[in-house]
């Protein structure tokens, strides 16, 4: 490939060669595939310094990708006049709405200690140490999440017989859209 040919090799974008883009976004993916064939060049020619400045670039240009995608997806959630649109030749967007749960996990220890001590519906207190500190950790193990989370876990404080609006929190973030693209 001579130097000033430019790449097209992107990332498939099944039938939006169709579709118009918005003159900016069609610019963006066109100097995408020029820095591939500049990225290219400079590993062949071994400029290791240049190839990490343009490393520390990108990860600047994702994050602004990110803010970018967000802020056209909350534009085209409260545009939509549906939950689920269709755009021919693109693909099925679906808005939604996402939230975040703060929770309270002091509020949650003390609720498990109350029920392991007490019983919750007769009030009666538990007559065996050791069987109170096995419930307790019975609860905790159904509650406290043993994956990439800090939420607790619904079921288990549903479980455990805790109202989740007492120990939770729910923010509710501005809609968005996601995408699932028209097959080939």
């Amino acid at each position: 490939m001579e130097s000033n040919e430019t790449s097209t090799e992107l990332v498939p974008t099944y039938d939006l060669e169709t579709v118009a883009l918005p003159p900016a976004l069609a610019s963006i993916r066109q100097s995408i595939a020029a820095a591939v064939d500049d990225i290219e060049a400079l590993a062949e020619a071994g400029d290791i310094d240049t190839l990490l400045v343009g490393v520390a670039v990108l990860d600047t240009i994702r994050k602004d990708l990110a803010a970018l995608r967000s802020t056209a997806g909350v534009a085209a959630a409260e545009h939509m006049p549906d939950k689920m649109y269709a755009l021919e030749g693109v693909g099925l967007f679906e808005r939604k709405v996402p939230s975040k749960r703060a929770t309270d996990w002091d509020a949650i220890l003390n609720a498990v200690r109350q029920r392991a001590i007490a019983d919750p519906d007769t009030g009666e207190l538990a007559d065996n140490p050791v069987a109170a500190v096995d419930k307790a950790l019975d609860l905790i193990r159904a509650i406290v999440p043993l994956y990439k989370s800090t939420n607790a876990k619904q079921a288990g404080l549903t479980g455990a017989g805790i109202n989740k609006d007492d120990v939770q929190d729910t923010e509710w973030r501005a809609p968005d859209v996601t995408f699932r693209p028209t097959k080939p």
